[in-house]
């Protein structure tokens, strides 16, 4: 009777823990649908939306300079740009290829997606922030497997990223743009997923780690360029109005 219980006792847990198991592998990825729901705003300006980009995009900024080194040289043993200049040829496969892969590169104006025109860029800077999440989400799940001191910073990290991909989400709608289709899962390769030797899955995180950096690199060169470009031409129009009130004056 006893060892009935302990027996029974024993399935419910494992089957509560693959239970659990189950529901964390569907659960719904967190870049998917980021804010929720939606809240019904008036109409905002341009000028609005690219400064809500910028600032959440500098939050995440903030947030890995604050360890990036110390996190990369745990995982690699080596310095932060040594590391990136030497592996600066590999790729990951559902990034965008047009992208840098050196942290800090200077940003070109071919490498922008929606060839630096706003607000026809917002879904392609939606994209490139989902592509960033598939590998932030392994990343940060192979902290929590570990037990690594670096979890809890990179979860806030995780946290800010998803108020990025919030903000972006909102912008589309609120400047009244075509979404591409949302990027899941399975554009991650399983032999990246489950990689099985350690020294070869650090390199590959080191890279999503650089994805991350990159990605929000590429927000912040972007939408400041969008910001310099709103304000010269709303000083413009504001000069050409002027100049047109006292022509009218004068007449």
């Amino acid at each position: 009777m006893f060892r009935t219980m302990i027996f029974t006792v024993y399935l419910t847990i494992n089957v509560s823990a693959l239970k659990s198991q189950l529901a964390n592998d569907t659960a719904s990825p967190f870049w998917i649908d980021p804010c929720g729901t939606r809240n019904n705003e008036e109409t905002v300006s341009s000028g609005d939306v690219i400064e809500r980009v910028l600032v959440t995009a500098k939050r995440n900024q903030q947030c890995f300079d604050r360890f990036k080194k110390q996190f990369v040289k745990s995982l690699i043993g080596d310095e932060f740009a040594k590391h990136y200049k030497t592996w600066s040829h590999l790729k990951n496969t559902w990034m965008p290829d047009d992208l840098p892969t050196t942290p800090g590169q200077f940003l070109s104006k071919f490498w922008s997606r929606g060839r630096l025109s706003f607000p026809e860029e917002l879904p392609f800077t939606y994209d490139i922030l989902q592509r960033v999440s598939v590998g932030f989400e392994k990343l940060a799940d192979d902290a929590h497997k570990s037990n690594s001191s670096y979890f809890k910073r990179l979860s806030a990290c995780k946290n800010y990223l998803r108020e990025l991909l919030c903000e972006v989400n909102d912008a589309i709608y609120d400047m009244e743009q075509e979404p591409l289709p949302d990027v899941q899962r399975e554009v991650m390769p399983d032999d990246v997923r489950h990689e099985q030797d350690e020294g070869r899955n650090d390199l590959l995180n080191s890279i999503i780690f650089r994805d991350y950096i990159i990605g929000v690199e590429y927000v912040i060169w972007t939408y400041r360029f969008f910001k310099i470009y709103d304000f010269t031409l709303s000083r413009g129009l504001e000069f050409i109005g002027k100049k047109n009130s006292k022509l009218e004056n004068t007449i």
